[in-house]
């Protein structure tokens, strides 16, 4: 089961946005005013909260295990959705089995990994566009067509690069065949390890580092998804939902401080000059290198992979059985 593809695929479809938004707000406010980007970016976040609110539920009944000490949530019996939300909290933190698997420490590490890389994308965005106009006295314009170089690059990276390296390194045609487990964590450290020397490069002091930088970086789009496949493949099916919750609010921590710790460093960086305008890009590249140190202690586990390919033959075995329903519902055609 390539269950990382899966992510890669999802994360492609968010990071397409990157390659096509930038030159068409540069276009747009090229032709007529910063206004219509603006007006446009609200339409569309609009018009994909209302395409969220169709999505049906995919959750089984038969899915929720009966030892579970929670009771599901019914938005019918809430008053307001703080009272919703509030009983999602407790049915993710309060459950006595869930809390056995945050105990783990392949998972806890994981955690650690998902805070660390939460503020690295957060550069490529309004903070890059900054730093270029103003290091290399470039228009904001002439920014956003470097943004969509790496959107380019992270389209090819996670549709084409990535998929294909994967089904590789899992098939019997590689020189070592390696387990599920092992293939996504090499590559989420290998992601990490770009992400890392991406962002020194970003910082350098010429347009060469910036450009060669950008490229390394877009290597580093697959962390994000393979994180989210191997801490997906440590949990069992019935407790996704809680562990994505769990990793939704890691990643806020670590976004949060992001922002203003980021121009912080940003207004030091042009305070002091010379080659310490690449602060903030080297503080990302810090943050990337400490991810690797800590996906790296992961590979130290050695229960870990045990756990891994026994969720994997659990899940397997539910893929089968709900075949065999389906197919026993549907009948001879």
């Amino acid at each position: 089961m390539h269950r990382a593809i899966t992510y890669f695929f999802a994360s492609l479809a968010a990071n397409a946005a990157v390659f096509v938004g930038p030159p068409l707000a540069s276009g747009l406010m090229e032709t007529w005013s910063p206004w219509v980007p603006m007006v446009l970016s609200l339409v569309i976040t609009a018009t994909a909260g209302g395409l969220i609110l169709l999505m049906p539920e995919t959750a089984r009944p038969s899915a929720i295990s009966p030892h579970s000490t929670t009771s599901p949530v019914s938005l019918k019996d809430d008053d307001s959705w703080l009272r919703g939300i509030k009983s999602q909290l407790s049915s993710v933190f309060y459950n006595s089995e869930f809390r056995s698997v945050l105990k783990k420490r392949s998972v806890i590490l994981l955690l650690i990994a998902f805070t660390l890389a939460a503020p690295l994308p957060t550069a490529m965005g309004p903070l890059f566009l900054q730093y270029y106009s103003k290091r290399f006295e470039k228009s904001i314009e002439d920014a956003g067509y470097m943004l969509a170089i790496r959107g380019g690059l992270t389209v090819v990276i996670l549709g084409v690069v990535l998929p294909t390296l994967s089904k590789y390194m899992g098939s019997s045609k590689s020189c070592a065949k390696i387990s599920s487990f092992r293939r996504d964590l090499l590559l989420a450290q290998a992601s990490a390890a770009c992400a890392s020397l991406g962002y020194l490069l970003l910082g350098g002091p010429n347009t060469t580092f910036l450009v060669s930088g950008i490229v390394v970086l877009a290597f580093s789009t697959g962390l994000p998804p393979l994180c989210h496949s191997l801490i997906s493949g440590l949990v069992a099916p019935d407790q996704m939902s809680q562990i994505f919750t769990v990793v939704s609010i890691v990643e806020g921590i670590g976004s949060l401080p992001a922002g203003p710790f980021l121009a912080w460093t940003f207004s030091s960086g042009m305070r002091l000059g010379g080659p310490w305008f690449g602060l903030p890009f080297f503080v990302l590249g810090g943050l990337g290198l400490l991810c690797l140190v800590v996906l790296c202690l992961i590979l130290m586990d050695k229960r870990v992979g045990r756990a891994y390919s026994a969720v994997e033959a659990s899940r397997s075995e539910d893929l089968d059985i709900e075949s065999h329903s389906l197919n026993g519902e549907v009948g001879p055609l």
